[in-house]
Formats: structure tokens, C-alpha cells, sequence
């Protein structure tokens, strides 16, 4: 996942576990096809481009799923959290189809991903937090130290 602002980094990273890179992400709304980049140490490694079809009148959440991940260390144990789907609130969302066309930049080798050939597209303005949050993460239980050692890790690394 690609992020425009340190502390999104760091707590993406540290507190969820989830990888995260610093880019330049840049969006053009008002333009037909609207275009959507990436640019990561000076080159380009993502492209959206996307021709909305309409105006969703009833559209589906965005973030509507929980998730569960791991939170501690091998050492002193890891906890599963449990993170509830988080509220919202849409303003607006368009559909349509576009094309995703990603690059290879340095340390970043995303053109083996290039999709064949038209992708349906969401482009969506929310706020979060507008829709009856599901509440703040939680520990569901600890995690079996086997499963730590073989399953956790070896996704991690």
C-alpha cells in the first residue's frame, strides 16, 4: 500500500502490520478519463485510467469487512486483534471502466501485474467515521506459539 504521510506509514506499519511505501500519489477527478498516478523515486509505477459510466445511487460500503491480524512479538507472545468495519460515509461514487497499468520503478516491480485488458473501476469520495463506527480494535485471542513460528513469520518475512 502506498501512502503520501509519515504517520500513516509508521502506524499502518507498527501498530496494524501492514506494509506500507512512501509515494507521490496524484489524482485529476476533473478530467475525462480521469487519471490517477503513483510516482515513487522519481518514476511513474502506477497509472489509473478511468472513464466514469454513471453514478452509483445506492453504492456498496467500501470498508465494510473486519479483519483480523497479529499484534506483539515472537518473544513476549502475539495477540490476534480483531478491527471492526469501520463507518462511513459516501458522497459520491462513480463506475465505470478503466484501465490499471502498472510499471516497474526501482525497487518496485509492479509490471509482471499488468492486467489484460479493461478493469471495472470505483471511484468514491467518503468520510469515515459518518456511518456508526463498529467500535475500536480488540484482542481476540492469543496466538499459538506453532502457528506464530511457521504461519506468521514466513508471511511476514
Amino acid at each position: 500500500m502506498v501512502v503520501d504521510d509519515d504517520t500513516a506509514l509508521i502506524l499502518g506499519r507498527e501498530v496494524l502490520g501492514f506494509p506500507k511505501k512512501m509515494a507521490e500519489i496524484e489524482l485529476d477527478s476533473e478530467s475525462r478519463p480521469m487519471v490517477g498516478t503513483v510516482r515513487r523515486k522519481g518514476g511513474e509505477v502506477l497509472r489509473i485510467e478511468f472513464e466514469p459510466e454513471g453514478e452509483e445511487a445506492d453504492p456498496a460500503p467500501v470498508f465494510a469487512r473486519r479483519f483480523v491480524n497479529a499484534c506483539g512479538t515472537l518473544i513476549h507472545g502475539l495477540d490476534l486483534i480483531e478491527i471492526p468495519a469501520g463507518g462511513e460515509r459516501i458522497h459520491r461514487s462513480l463506475k465505470g471502466q478503466g484501465k490499471a497499468l502498472p510499471m516497474d520503478g526501482p525497487r518496485d516491480q509492479l509490471g509482471a501485474f499488468r492486467p489484460t485488458g479493461d478493469v471495472t473501476v470505483r471511484y468514491v469520495e467518503l468520510d469515515f467515521g459518518g456511518g456508526g463506527s463498529g467500535g475500536a480494535p480488540r484482542v481476540v485471542a492469543k496466538a499459538d506459539p506453532a502457528w506464530a513460528g511457521t504461519q506468521f513469520m514466513s508471511r511476514a518475512f
